[in-house]
């Protein structure tokens, strides 16, 4: 049972924030989930909780939270994106705070980037992220000192720099890393309900293209948990998973599509065709076939896809990439078989 007041409290002299967050078989983080946001600086807070159908306790956990700021809410199980939309049609807050169910916010995340959106609510606010595994002391993590530390006026060249098209290889934000007006979001609509992989990569891609720009709080942190199991592209839930990451990247291509003239824009995208080619390679070649088809209609790449440790990089380097995929691909089913 949480030790949190039940009663509600009303602050009328700050906007509201809705905190979204699609909950699915998390009842080992969900209660320190939703402690980070109780916990927060910031008070006029509403927490809109939609549980995905889990099947353990989840529900029951989150339920021992609830009051007149906890909203706890029920759908069969449709996926993230679909428990999101949901905590969209609810939420009455000004900005819109997502965050899933086992990830963690400083205490001042949403003060930080409230006060800036405050100035300019035409932008989005971001802050560094910090990666943690289970039992990291969090106040030991080491924030790393990233190029999307800062402002940006253009929300087009920033999207290019973000996928790899600028002196950088890009990088990821997480989810729980931005503070959206929800205005921006009304004008760039819903979470695409048919993709379970790199929704939120294509979600974001419309919210910042209909900002005026990006502001980052760099005095807050949002922690990412990690998982020491293998969770690359390949190793998730199959086809289904892949095929989503490769339609959500073709979307981002297609949102750009008339800043195609961009300096930077046919790299990042033959980059990111070429990076999933390699991750997928030889399980789902129609993907593969699919990504090099793109990448070349872009004008190619030689951009260096980091495939394993020294050993498998020097047959890369003297075989190509596809051999050296197919055989670190079959060292690892014949690893995987042989545990069995």
């Amino acid at each position: 049972m949480n030790n949190f007041n039940k009663d509600s409290e009303v602050y009328t002299d700050e906007p509201l924030v809705s905190v979204i967050i699609p909950l699915y078989n998390s009842e080992k983080y969900i209660a320190d989930t939703l402690k980070s946001v109780l916990n927060q600086t910031y008070k006029n807070i509403e927490i809109l909780v939609i549980d995905d159908g889990s099947k353990d306790d989840s529900l029951n956990v989150a339920k021992t939270f609830e009051n007149l700021n906890v909203k706890i809410f029920s759908q069969s199980n449709k996926g993230a994106s679909a428990a999101r939309n949901y905590g969209l049609r609810e939420a009455k807050g000004k900005y819109i705070q997502f965050l899933d169910a086992d990830d963690l916010l400083s205490t001042n995340k949403i003060k930080s980037q409230v006060s800036l959106l405050e100035k300019d609510n035409s932008r989005v606010a971001l802050c560094p992220i910090a990666h943690f595994f289970e039992g990291d002391n969090l106040e030991n993590i080491r924030i790393e000192n990233e190029w999307y530390h800062g402002s940006f006026d253009t929300p087009v060249k920033f999207l290019i720099q973000l996928y790899g098209g600028g002196k950088t290889e890009g990088g990821m934000i997480t989810i729980h890393s931005w503070l959206s007006p929800k205005k921006l979001i009304d004008k760039a609509g819903f979470w695409n309900e048919d993709l379970s992989v790199d929704d939120d990569g294509e979600f974001f891609c419309r919210v910042i293209l209909h900002s005026n720009g990006l502001i980052s709080a760099n005095d807050a942190i949002c922690y990412y948990r990690k998982f020491r199991e293998n969770r690359s592209l390949s190793s998730q839930a199959g086809y289904k998973a892949i095929k989503s990451s490769l339609t959500a990247l073709q979307l981002k291509q297609k949102h750009l599509a008339k800043y195609s003239n961009e300096l930077g824009y046919k790299k990042a995208f033959a980059r990111a065709y070429k990076r999933m080619a390699v991750s997928v390679y030889p399980e789902f070649r129609d993907v593969v076939k699919t990504c090099v088809q793109n990448m070349n209609q872009l004008g190619g790449t030689s951009h260096d896809v980091t495939i394993g440790g020294e050993g498998i990089e020097l047959v890369k380097n003297i075989f190509g990439w596809k051999t050296a995929r197919f055989i670190q691909f079959s060292f690892r089913r014949l690893m995987k078989n042989f545990k069995r």
